[in-house]
């Protein structure tokens, strides 16, 4: 069974007791962190008087949970003391050590415990558009490259830099003993997470090499990411990020949970010089990098951003000597913006504050939902999906997480509804009856001459009879398909003209009586109404003719190759891929080292598994076939989202569609 916790339940680990933690923004939900291995809850010491600091409790999926992390976790130790590589120090809990914990909880095996650090990540601040000031950036930014530059003198690397896996104390809301922090602290650090991924001397090399984040990778990552330079470039985007967020262009041109879009990153045949065609974001942010820190800054950004191999790009220790105490042109403190900043403003709008609050509740209102299906309560579910449904369309920046949750509550729906149809009583049919009498056999006399017969045949008229018999079989079954299909199109056509002819009549009925009791000018204006709707009418009807011509023909085809990649189109997302293609989401994201809460974004190349199903068996959101009337925002592709297991391939076969495949508010198309 999977490890479920609710909020106080204790764990006894190395003979500290805890409890776990009550999210914050979710009263009665466990506070945990979702990521792409696992999940990470907030342990608190039950005996806070003993000294005892909060924990991190790292529970993996099954593909992460190995034996090999109990010898790692030695191996990592002797990092911990490194800036920015705490939770290094851990330890993984083992049958030897654990066995009534895991006698209790078997999915507890090789989960690991490690020290709880406070802080929002790099991609929060980024989401939130949180504001900072060029120095606050600046200050950041230097925590930041003395992490790495102290790894990268140890021969370290973490292989997998991106905004998820930076955390920041120093910019968290309270310091480490509860008092409220109306300032950022300079002396406070920064630190990295998921570090099961480490690269050091005498480490094994990861069996699936990491291959860089969306929005962070080199071009050359997809080789593989695994040296003591894996880090230079995405940790130079990061720099470039932290310091150009101190500038208000640079924050609204931002991409998203990424400065940069994937689809405009440097790759093996697209160079992407800085300011030309989709690189003008990167310009962007080399100008406010210029203005800001000075030209040699902007020259190691943009050395990383054109180098050929990672190699090429600026060591940490370079970034150190290049970044000033100050912002040019700016006698600015710290000490001078947290006086601003308590006497005045607040980092945040309360719009911001808000949306971040939106987005924590929703994770947890989703998490209680995937609980209740956990114990098959599909009501209950539904109810919290709504919830977070609710809260996702409240916030205009999470329109594609709205997206998803709004199919994840239309799955559940006919979930409960085939739940629902089949506990109805079956009907018994009563079987027919049955006679008695033995079937009657051929007399002697006449079953000689016959048995004669058949000894007289040759073998290969058998052979030939059977073969007569196979064709002439297939050429039934394929007319009884046809004729079956034919019925079908020709029914739903015969209902649409009798629908037509209904509201032709009405119309014209309603056309009389306009000419009879109104003016002249309203009487024009309903009989144009009236002829504009007979129109439109005779369109659809004519329109069904011809689907229903084309469905008596050879069938459409409606199931295409699973891809070994795929690019992402506007109103496509993740999950939607795996119902399409088939495939489990959890390798999904696997495969392209994606944190389960990763909505997609358009242009970018996600990897699709080979060897897996949908865990469930019905990939379907929507019924079909039928019609659709294309409404705002609609594309091929975003529809075929919306109905679950249909390939934008098949809309545009079905609809005799040419690229760009663009589709006009109202327009009626067939989903096969």
């Amino acid at each position: 069974m999977a490890f479920r916790p609710n909020v106080g339940d204790e764990l006894t680990l190395n003979g500290v007791t805890y409890r776990i933690a009550e999210h914050p923004a979710a009263p009665g939900i466990p506070y945990g962190q979702e990521g792409r291995a696992g999940i990470v809850y907030q342990l608190l010491p039950a005996d806070r008087s003993a000294g005892f600091q909060p924990a991190a409790l790292k529970v993996f999926r099954a593909r992460f949970r190995t034996p090999a992390l109990v010898s790692q976790a030695e191996k990592l130790a002797a990092f911990a003391d490194l800036p920015g590589l705490t939770v290094c120090r851990r330890t993984v809990l083992t049958r030897a050590q654990n066995a009534d914990l895991l006698q209790q909880h078997p999915d507890l095996i090789y989960a690991v415990l490690m020290p709880w650090i406070e802080g929002p990540t790099w991609v929060e601040i980024m989401l939130e558009k949180r504001p900072l000031t060029p120095q606050q950036a600046l200050d950041l930014a230097r925590a930041f490259a003395e992490v790495l530059e102290s790894m990268e003198v140890h021969g370290l690397a973490h292989c997998d830099l991106s905004g998820p896996n930076v955390l920041l104390p120093m910019l968290a809301g309270q310091t480490a003993d509860g008092r409220p922090q109306t300032a950022y602290s300079p002396s406070s650090t920064v630190e990295l997470v998921d570090v099961e991924g480490l690269y050091a001397p005498g480490l094994p090399r990861p069996e699936v090499l990491p291959s860089g984040s969306s929005g962070y990778a080199h071009r050359t990552a997809r080789e593989g990411l695994w040296g003591p330079t894996a880090d230079r470039f995405a940790g130079a985007v990061l720099l470039a990020e932290m310091l150009g967020w101190g500038d208000e262009t640079v924050r609204e041109a931002c991409y998203g949970e990424t400065y940069f879009d994937p689809a405009e990153m440097p790759s093996a045949n697209s160079p992407r010089p800085l300011g030309e065609g989709p690189g003008v974001r990167a310009a962007t942010l080399l100008s406010a990098l210029a203005r800001h820190y000075g030209q040699p800054v902007a020259d190691l950004f943009e050395r990383a951003w054109t180098s050929e191999t990672l190699a090429d790009c600026p060591t940490f220790g370079e970034w150190l000597v290049a970044l000033p105490e100050q912002p040019v042109g700016q006698a600015f403190s710290l000490s001078t913006a947290a006086t601003e900043t308590t006497a005045g403003e607040q980092p945040t709008s309360p719009q911001e504050s808000a949306a971040v609050d939106a987005t924590a509740e929703i994770r947890a209102f989703m998490q209680a939902a995937r609980r209740m299906e956990d114990k098959h309560d599909l009501d209950s579910a539904l109810k919290l999906y709504r919830q977070a449904l609710e809260l996702a369309q409240a916030a205009p920046s999470l329109r594609s997480l709205a997206r998803e949750i709004e199919l994840t509550v239309q799955d559940v729906e006919k979930r409960l509804a085939a739940q629902a149809f089949s506990r109805r009583p079956a009907v018994v049919t009563p079987a027919p009856p049955v006679s008695s009498l033995p079937p009657a056999v051929p007399s002697g006399e006449d079953r000689e001459p016959k048995e004669r017969g058949v000894r007289a045949r040759r073998p290969w008229t058998w052979l030939a009879a059977g073969l007569v018999m196979f064709v002439l079989l297939a050429a039934v079954v394929y007319g009884v398909n046809l004729q079956q299909q034919a019925a079908q199109a020709t029914a739903t056509a015969i209902a649409w003209q009798e629908e037509s002819t209904a509201t032709a009549q009405a119309q014209s009925t309603a056309t009389a009586q306009a000419q009879a009791t109104q003016t002249p000018i309203v009487r024009t204006a309903a009989f144009a109404r009236a002829q504009a709707t007979q129109t439109a009418i005779a369109r659809v009807t004519a329109t069904a003719q011809a689907w229903a011509a084309a469905r008596t023909s050879a069938p459409l085809q409606t199931e295409f190759e699973r891809p070994p990649t795929y690019i992402l189109h506007e109103g496509e997302f993740p999950y939607c891929l795996a119902r399409r293609f088939d495939v489990d989401p959890d390798k999904l994201f696997s495969i392209n080292g994606l944190s389960t809460d990763w909505t997609g974004k358009v242009g970018m190349e996600l990897k699709i598994p080979q060897n897996s199903q949908f865990p469930s068996e019905q990939r379907a959101l929507l019924p079909h076939p039928t019609i659709y009337t294309v409404e705002v925002g609609d594309t091929i592709y975003s529809i075929a989202c919306m109905f679950g297991d249909v390939y934008p391939e098949a809309i545009v076969l079905a609809n005799n569609l040419h690229p760009p495949y663009t589709l006009t508010v109202g327009q009626e198309i067939f989903i096969p």
